[in-house]
């Protein structure tokens, strides 16, 4: 196989070892977590009640937030720093955009490259205070690259709350998600390098290709973030496991990056979506249809910057359950757009990424675990 970041089969020939493993060690880091936030985490639950900043969401979600804030804080605040202001928010206006007005999506990608590469990954030397006013560069910046829209979204509820709080307690409760962080990192190495082992020959192979791109930040992800996006979409899986249950309609969202002729595919339109008809039996998407026999439809994801007007079909239902397919990095930000837009929803990772766009320039027709898509749709 091609160079590529991360690949979940390892010997065997499924990722069944990947899943069971990821199951144990997210048990023990969620332990953990809420072991150490437990308290900051009752206020922060409190405070959300209190104002009604938003619908109050499971407990699990928030300790989420909390380690997502030490990673994201660790590797990116010198970037921050680093930046000029009136770049970033130029590249925040940018950003947002680029998701508005999608048919000059490519003039907006070669402008985003050129601010990315030559003032947004430009590092600080000056010492990250953890501070409110650092958090709001921090946020600034993460959505200055258009690579985080999700997870700024529920990161502004802690800049309000962190609002509240006296310097004192800003500094305390940021530095604690930091070094949760750093743990957060040690105890999963163990148990998921061997996914990611990869990482580090890819990061050569994307070297020696043209470093002036778009997606550079994407690609070059480290492997703590690898781990961290395994770990939380597992959360949330689990927390939403009983409600997906309840739907009485399945359908799973597979990736175009996984139909192997896809100039040939012969998906049915019904206006709104495409649906597998198996009409190629080497095709891994239609392996997929054949295999769950009936027991969900099969619908074609676009590229993920088209994925919210994709979802608005299933805003609000009761009655219809989603299954989204993604690589590992595009994962936890896909479920909290099913999240914002009240979809019930599941999750199962690409066993190893494969697009032409980010990942490898021949594309790599990517599959995923049979074994894990049954045991999700099943009663």
């Amino acid at each position: 196989m091609a160079t590529i970041p991360y690949n979940l089969i390892v010997k065997e020939n499924n990722s069944d070892k990947f899943y069971n493993v990821l199951s144990e060690v997210t048990s023990i880091v969620t332990h953990r977590a809420d072991q150490k936030f437990a308290l900051e985490l009752d206020k922060f639950i409190a405070y959300i009640e209190s104002t009604r900043l938003e619908t109050l969401r499971l407990r699990r979600e928030y300790l989420i937030e909390m380690v997502l804030i030490g990673s994201l804080w660790n590797r990116y605040i010198s970037n921050a720093l680093g930046a000029n202001f009136v770049i970033t928010k130029f590249a925040q206006a940018l950003a947002g955009l680029r998701q508005d007005k999608p048919e000059i999506k490519p003039e907006i990608d070669q402008l985003k490259a050129s601010l990315l590469n030559d003032f947004l990954l430009k590092h600080s030397d000056e010492e990250a205070v953890p501070d409110l006013v650092n958090y709001k560069l921090l946020l600034d910046w993460l959505a200055s690259t258009g690579e985080f829209k999700e997870e700024v979204i529920r990161l502004e509820n802690w800049e309000q709350y962190f609002a509240t709080l006296d310097e004192l307690q800003v500094k305390s409760v940021l530095t604690a998600m930091a070094e949760f962080a750093d743990e957060f990192a040690e105890v999963v190495y163990p148990y998921l390098h061997e996914f990611t082992a990869g990482l580090f020959d890819f990061y050569d192979y994307s070297c020696s290709e043209n470093s002036k791109r778009e997606d550079i930040i994407l690609r070059e992800r480290t492997e703590e973030e690898y781990h961290l996006n395994m770990v939380c979409s597992q959360i949330l899986n689990d927390a939403y496991r009983a409600e997906f249950k309840q739907t009485k309609e399945k359908v799973v969202l597979l990736p175009t990056c996984m139909n192997l002729n896809p100039f040939d595919c012969k998906a049915v339109s019904d206006g709104e979506h495409k649906y597998c008809t198996a009409c190629d039996a080497n095709c891994h998407v239609g392996q997929i249809k054949s295999a769950i026999n009936g027991s969900a439809k099969i619908a074609l994801i676009p590229h993920s910057s088209g994925f919210s007007q994709f979802l608005k079909k299933w805003e609000n239902s009761e009655s219809v359950g989603l299954v989204g397919v993604a690589c590992v990095l595009n994962l936890l930000s896909g479920g909290y757009e099913m999240r914002k837009l009240n979809i019930k929803s599941q999750c199962v990772f690409l066993d190893y990424c494969g697009c032409s766009k980010h990942w490898d320039s021949e594309g790599i027709s990517t599959n995923i675990n049979l074994n894990q898509l049954k045991r999700i749709l099943a009663d």
